[in-house]
C-alpha cells in the first residue's frame, strides 16, 4: 500500500517543480539551438531524480500548474493539460513561450466546451 508523501516531500516535489519551469524558461530566453527537447528532457529526467516521493510526470504535470498560475490561469489547468490528447505533449509545453502557452491552453479549453 503507497503512502501518502508528507509535508517535505511536497515541498520538495514544488521546489523541483519550479527548478523545471526555470531551467526551461532559461533555455527559452537563450534561444541557444544545441538544447534541443532531448537535452530538456534528460534535465527533467535528472532533477525529477531527486525525488522519492514524485515521478517525472508528477512534477511536470506540477511545473505547468504553476505556470498556467502564473499566467492567470486557474488552478485545476494541469490535469487538463496532462490527461487531454495534445499534438503537444506535456514535457514541451514547458518550452513554449508564454504566448504560445496561452494559445494553447485557450484551445484546449475551447475543445472541453
Amino acid at each position: 500500500m503507497a503512502t501518502n508523501p508528507t509535508r517535505r516531500q511536497v515541498q520538495a516535489r514544488d521546489l523541483l517543480a519550479d527548478a523545471l519551469n526555470l531551467c526551461f524558461e532559461a533555455a527559452r530566453l537563450d534561444g541557444n539551438p544545441r538544447i534541443s527537447p532531448q537535452v530538456l528532457d534528460e534535465l527533467a529526467a535528472k532533477i525529477s531524480g531527486l525525488s522519492s516521493a514524485f515521478p517525472l510526470d508528477a512534477l511536470i504535470a506540477r511545473a505547468l500548474e504553476r505556470r498556467a498560475t502564473a499566467l492567470d490561469f486557474p488552478k485545476g489547468l494541469a490535469e487538463m493539460l496532462t490527461l487531454l490528447e495534445s499534438k503537444i505533449p506535456p514535457p514541451r509545453l514547458l518550452q513554449l513561450e508564454d504566448e504560445a502557452f496561452r494559445k494553447h491552453v485557450r484551445s484546449m479549453e475551447e475543445t472541453l466546451g
